[in-house]
C-alpha cells in the first residue's frame, strides 16, 4: 500500500494526481476503493498545484506512447520481413536515445544563453567590496578561497581532536553573527554543547570556565548571560539528530531553506550519518553525494566535516589521500580544508597549526598559518593569535 511518506521521501507533492499515479504503478488503486474514493479525500481541501511535477508526468506519458508506437512499428516490420534485423534494432536504439535526450533537455543550455550569465556574474563580483562568499571565520583562509560561495560544497577534514568541530562551529557562528541564516546538523554534540562552544569566543571567558561555571566570578557569569542573550538573536538553528539518514538530512535542510531562508549549512560529521550501506566507505560516499546536491539544486552551500584516517605518526601532515579512505569525498567537494596541529616531544600542542587548502576547483592550493586557541575555542591567524 502506498503511503504519503513514500511520496514525501521522493520529493513529490502529495495530491490526487501523484497518489493515483503511484497506486497505478503498484496496481493497488482498486484496493483503496478506486479513483472515486481518492477523489473524495480532497473534497473541500484547497489545491496546491505543483506544475513541475505534473509536467514530468505528462512528459513521461508522451515518452511511453511514442516508444509503444516505435515498438509496434518495429514488430510489424519484423513480422512482414520488410526490415532487416539490424535495421530494426537501429530504429529501437534511436528511439531510446531520443527519449533519453528529450528527458535531459532541461539540463541542456546553449552557449549563447550561458555566456551572458557568466559575464554578468563576473561584472557583479568585480564591483563587490570585501569577501565574495561567506566567511570561514579565519581571515587568511578567506583571502585564499574568497569565501564559501552559494553553489559550493566544502569539506573540512581532520584527525580526531584536531579541531574540525571548532572550525565548523566557528564558521556557523561568525556568519550567523552577521545576520546570515545558518543551519547546523550536529551528530556528535547536543544543541546545548554547540551553543556552549560559541560563548568563549564571543565573550572572552575561558572555555574551561564555561565547562565548569563554578570557577566563574559573578562578573563572568553575568557576561555569559549577556552573551547568551546576544547569541539568541542570531538567525541560527541546530538539529542534533540521533541516527538520522542522509535522505532525512536533505529533507530537513530543504525545509529550513524554504521555511526560514537558511543560507549556509554545516554538517558535523559525515562518518556518523546513517545509511543503508554496510561498508563505511560506500556509506560516506553516498552521504557526501547527497550533500553536494544541495548547493546545486538550492544554491545554498554545505560545509561537511569529515574524519581522516588515523596514522601511527600523529604529526604527519594530512593529505587528500587520508580523506580518500573515507569515501568519494575528494571528487565531490569544490574545496577541501585539512587541519594540521602538531605536538611536541611532551605530547603538547605546539601552536604551529595550519589550515591546508588541499583542493580548490577554481583557485590555488596551499597552507595558512593559524593557531587554535584553547581559551577561545576558535582558530586565529597565527600572527594575531589569541591564546
Amino acid at each position: 500500500m502506498i503511503l504519503s511518506s513514500d511520496l514525501h521521501a521522493a520529493g513529490q507533492p502529495i495530491d490526487i494526481l501523484t497518489l493515483s499515479e503511484e497506486l497505478g504503478k503498484r496496481r493497488s488503486i482498486d484496493e483503496v476503493g478506486g479513483m472515486e474514493y481518492l477523489s473524495s479525500l480532497i473534497d473541500g481541501v484547497p489545491e496546491r498545484a505543483s506544475v513541475e511535477t505534473y509536467v514530468k508526468l505528462v512528459r513521461d506519458k508522451a515518452h511511453r506512447r511514442w516508444l509503444i508506437e516505435q515498438c509496434d512499428l518495429a514488430i510489424s516490420k519484423l513480422f512482414d520481413n520488410s526490415c532487416e534485423t539490424p535495421d530494426c534494432m537501429a530504429v529501437m536504439e534511436e528511439a531510446a536515445l531520443r527519449v533519453r535526450a528529450d528527458a535531459g533537455l532541461k539540463t541542456s543550455h546553449p552557449a549563447w544563453e550561458i555566456v551572458p550569465e557568466v559575464i554578468k556574474e563576473l561584472e557583479t563580483i568585480r564591483e563587490m567590496r570585501g569577501l565574495i562568499g561567506f566567511t570561514t571565520g579565519v581571515a587568511r583562509v578567506d583571502e585564499a578561497t574568497t569565501g564559501i560561495r552559494p553553489d559550493e560544497y566544502w569539506v573540512v577534514g581532520a584527525r580526531p581532536s584536531r579541531g574540525k568541530t571548532v572550525l565548523g562551529v566557528q564558521i556557523a557562528a561568525t556568519n550567523a553573527k552577521q545576520d546570515i541564516p545558518v543551519l547546523v546538523f550536529s551528530f556528535e554534540m547536543t544543541r546545548r554543547q554547540v551553543v556552549r562552544r560559541m560563548i568563549p569566543n564571543e565573550s572572552g571567558i575561558p572555555s574551561f570556565k564555561i565547562r565548569d561555571p563554578r570557577l566563574m566570578s559573578e562578573e563572568e557569569m553575568e557576561l555569559a548571560r549577556q552573551t547568551g542573550y546576544h547569541i539568541a538573536k542570531w538567525p541560527f538553528w541546530v538539529v542534533d539528530p540521533d541516527g538520522m539518514k542522509a535522505s532525512d538530512l536533505v529533507a530537513a535542510a530543504k525545509f529550513h531553506i524554504h521555511r526560514y531562508g537558511v543560507k549556509l549549512i554545516v554538517v558535523d560529521y559525515l562518518q556518523i550519518i546513517r545509511g543503508p550501506q554496510r561498508d563505511l566507505k560506500e556509506r560516506v560516499g553516498a552521504c557526501s553525494n547527497a550533500l553536494r546536491a544541495i548547493p546545486k539544486t538550492e544554491n545554498v552551500p554545505v560545509v561537511a566535516l569529515s574524519q581522516l584516517r588515523r596514522l601511527e605518526d600523529e604529526n604527519s601532515i594530512p593529505t587528500m589521500a587520508d580523506l580518500k579512505e573515507t569515501g568519494d569525498i575528494e571528487a565531490h567537494a569544490h574545496t577541501i580544508l585539512l587541519l594540521y596541529r602538531p605536538k611536541d616531544e611532551s605530547n603538547q600542542w605546539t601552536g604551529l597549526d595550519q589550515i591546508i587548502v588541499a583542493k580548490q576547483r577554481e583557485g590555488l592550493v596551499g597552507s595558512e598559518d593559524v593557531t587554535l586557541s584553547a581559551k577561545r575555542l576558535a582558530f586565529f591567524d597565527r600572527t594575531g593569535a589569541t591564546q
